[in-house]
């Protein structure tokens, strides 16, 4: 092969190169996104559609990688309120706002799969929506719609506790309501 041909070749794999690399940074940028800002990025390996929320707030996700089976899972570190306590209603349409089409990646705090009591995945839940990425359990306590509960939160215990914080102080969602209320009574 002469020099032309040669120069040809670079050039040609230069350029399906940045065309293959130029689609995965444009067709998942939340991925890049999410890596770069998840405590234990290590852990999500992709994104998996919602497929429903079920009225205690548990998410039903197309997980299982190897049979793509529907799993449910509960979101670690919080409480929602439950069926026929104060401000469930509004809790379960935040969360169902907030997954409105879009798919999440899950977080296993460092962890191997965990699962609760119950056999459900029990993650943190992370959303992408307009580039911006966040996590579902600390927006939910965030808004007031949820509880910290500190016993099941791991690596984001400080996000968890500072979002109470500042929702108690500013009367959000469940604070706003009387001490019973506040205190899942």
């Amino acid at each position: 092969m002469n020099r032309s041909t040669l120069a040809g070749l670079g050039i040609c794999l230069a350029l399906v190169t940045s065309f293959f690399i130029g689609r995965a940074s444009v067709r998942f940028p939340e991925r890049r996104l999410m890596s770069e800002r998840a405590a234990h990025r290590e852990t999500i390996v992709a994104y998996w559609p919602v497929e429903t929320l079920d009225e205690r707030g548990t998410l039903r996700v197309m997980y299982a990688p190897e049979r793509m089976q529907p799993e449910w899972v509960r979101l670690r570190g919080i409480y929602l309120p439950q069926p026929g306590e104060p401000m469930h209603d509004e809790a379960i349409t935040s969360l169902a706002s907030m997954i409105e089409g879009v798919a999440i990646a899950l977080d296993f705090d460092g962890q191997e799969v965990q699962r609760d009591e119950a056999g459900r995945l029990f993650a943190y839940a992370w959303a992408n929506t307009g580039g911006t990425d966040f996590c579902l359990n600390v927006e939910l306590v965030r808004l007031g719609m949820a509880r910290h509960v500190p016993s099941e939160s791991g690596a984001l215990t400080d996000e968890l506790q500072q979002a109470e914080r500042k929702a108690r102080e500013a009367r959000r969602g469940i604070w706003g309501q009387n001490e019973a209320v506040r205190h899942g009574g």
